[in-house]
């Protein structure tokens, strides 16, 4: 059976699957379906028509402060396994994949899919209609724009000298329309800008021009984008 704490408010036509359990203060909107085995930790709020399949884990609690609940966007897939942290937002539409994890305080926009196995990290910014593919991991404070596509195993970092001396922590800012190919590196605090592309298995040590395809190790600039890969505003 299902465990809805009395404070807990449910929606019209929501459908709680077995051993699934609601806490203190979560509200859950109209139409929502949950699997079993998920848990809602206090005080998340659950949008109408979300999806979370079995084993799903939102608000999860935090070691670290946050200043606000955990809120997932109306219409929203949670796949199974995966698990949202407290201080996180994710808007409307958007896909979590299996097993994906996306830690505190971080924001998600709309219509955007993040796939199976992906970490996204603290304090990450994630704007609308991005996709970050299968096995990447995005760092902590981070910044992606709209219209990003990242691809699958890609790697982000955030600290210069790996957690020694004077700790500053700033991931890659990657501007929106830009593409990252798979199993790129990119290292802290890089710009990857408007519509650039990082090719696949490139290592990007210094800022990206807009418009500017990168590669190899070190990545460098080798030519512009095509005109007709640029991307195009309806």
């Amino acid at each position: 059976m299902e465990l809805i704490d009395t404070t807990a408010e449910i929606g019209e036509g929501t459908v709680i699957g077995f051993g699934s359990i609601v806490m203190k203060n979560a509200r859950i909107g109209r139409n929502v379906r949950i699997g079993i085995n998920s848990i809602v930790y206090p005080d998340t709020i659950i949008e109408d028509g979300c999806v979370l399949q079995d084993g799903v884990k939102v608000g999860h609690p935090s070691v670290y402060p946050v200043e606000r609940p955990a809120r997932i966007g109306q219409g929203t897939t949670i796949h199974s396994d995966a698990t949202i942290l407290a201080g996180t937002v994710i808007g409307k539409n958007c896909r979590i994949g299996n097993k994906a994890i996306i830690r505190e305080n971080c924001t998600v926009g709309d219509n955007t899919l993040i796939a199976m196995m992906v970490t996204v990290e603290n304090k990450t910014s994630i704007g609308s209609n991005v996709k970050i593919m299968t096995t990447t991991h995005i760092t902590g404070v981070a910044e992606i724009q709209d219209n990003v596509f990242i691809g699958p195993m890609v790697t982000t970092t955030n600290d210069w000298n790996m957690a020694r001396g004077d700790i500053q922590l700033k991931g890659p800012t990657i501007k929106k329309f830009a593409r990252i190919g798979g199993n790129a590196l990119l290292l802290p605090g890089v710009v990857i800008g408007e519509d650039a592309v990082v090719a696949g298995g490139a290592v990007v040590t210094k800022d990206v021009p807009d418009r500017m395809v990168v590669m190899g190790v070190p990545a460098r600039v080798v030519k512009e984008v095509p005109a007709d890969l640029l991307f195009r505003k309806k």
